[in-house]
């Protein structure tokens, strides 16, 4: 069987499609029994994949699995991100668990992705036209190398159960240009920014999430206890990265910016590579995400691990307790005729804290008023 040479930025499964057409196989699910050593398979898209299995099949004619999940997927990029655990990719790279071809081509929805002049610059360039794996984030809406608007294939799963089309397959009719929601210059921002994740040399997992939360802490979208300020992220994104910053946005755009922020704290369960996009927004290219990541790691702390230094918790109790006494001390030098009911209505919040977290000195500055005998003998 004839092994085609893995293309510049090719999707996985964009090689298999190849494979089958240079070894004129029309029916893909053959080459999924051959390859993926399948005794039976009735849908190709949906074929599992043991990765260690495959690339000894090949002789690791594309590399071993962690090299293949490097090259001709995303993966490697979700991981750094953290929208993978780093026991599931563990458990794929040992063949502990089985992944299919459709996990690791789609996003959860079923579209494919290209850009017309890269269409064509690869037939002139190589003779065969091929899914650009960048090509297929969803966040981006641009090609990186010639900045044309991508173009979504129509295509049913369907169709993907015995074959697998290409680029060239497609004719104008049948693709649709992507709709604009990105500003123009946020969009070729965000498609050089995803080029570099891909391309470039990654952190290890878990630095790149605590450069995010350095990020978001300077720009003061994350309070002392590292609760999210979401309103003034929210008001803060708008205009940096939508086509269209009008009061009301679409539910759409709206629901693009709840995944974006979903993704900060649980990046497994968000948008898929929302973390690149609000890193994207904050610090405009990979490098310096990079080199950030490089100063977390080498000096051992993140806005996390300040946010939840008990000496800093500490400290923070201190100086509310300060705050508050001396705002007590103030009313009391200020009202000759000073009573807790007049601190009350005064600073209302002071005396609540004070009651509940200090309330010995609260007794001993303000005193609980004796009762009137005179109006108890009344009554």
């Amino acid at each position: 069987m004839l092994l085609p040479v893995p293309l510049p930025d090719e999707l996985f499964v964009s090689v298999l499609a190849r494979l089958g057409r240079l070894n004129g196989v029309n029916d893909l699910r053959e080459v999924a029994e051959h390859l993926l050593g399948l005794k039976r398979c009735p849908s190709f898209i949906d074929a599992k994949l043991n990765l260690p299995d495959f690339c000894l099949r090949l002789g690791n004619a594309y590399g071993d699995p962690e090299n293949l999940l490097e090259r001709l997927t995303a993966f490697s990029a979700r991981r750094s991100l953290g929208e993978i655990e780093d026991q599931a990719w563990k458990s794929l790279v040992l063949g502990e668990e089985c992944i299919s071809l459709g996990e690791l081509t789609f996003f959860g929805v079923v579209e494919l992705r290209f850009c017309p002049s890269c269409r064509e610059s690869d037939i002139e360039c190589g003779g065969v036209a091929y899914w650009h794996r960048t090509h297929q984030l969803p966040i981006l809406h641009r090609c990186v190398i010639h900045g044309d608007r991508l173009k979504r294939a129509v295509v049913k799963r369907a169709a993907l159960h015995q074959s697998f089309p290409l680029p060239g397959d497609f004719p104008d009719d049948r693709a649709v240009e992507l709709p604009v929601v990105w500003n123009d210059h946020f969009e070729m921002e965000l498609a050089v920014f995803s080029d570099a994740l891909l391309i470039q040399a990654r952190p290890r997992q878990g630095l790149v999430g605590q450069a995010l939360l350095e990020g978001l802490w300077e720009r003061k979208f994350l309070n002392s206890k590292g609760l999210l300020r979401a309103s003034e992220l929210f008001e803060s994104l708008i205009p940096r990265i939508f086509h269209d910053v009008r009061l009301e946005l679409s539910k759409e755009c709206l629901g693009i910016i709840r995944q974006i922020v979903n993704s900060i704290r649980e990046p497994t369960k968000g948008m898929a590579f929302g973390r690149a996009l609000l890193l994207c927004a904050l610090f405009g290219h990979w490098r310096i995400v990079a080199e950030r990541c490089k100063w977390v790691e080498a000096l051992g702390r993140s806005v996390q691990d300040r946010i939840h230094d008990p000496r800093r918790q500490e400290q923070d109790a201190r100086n509310v307790k300060e705050r508050y006494r001396e705002k007590c001390l103030a009313y009391i030098t200020s009202n000759p005729a000073h009573s807790r009911l007049g601190f009350t209505k005064q600073n209302y919040r002071s005396f609540h804290w004070l009651l509940h977290n200090d309330r010995s000195w609260l007794d001993n500055c303000l005193p609980v008023a004796e009762p009137d005998m005179d109006q108890l003998t009344l009554i």
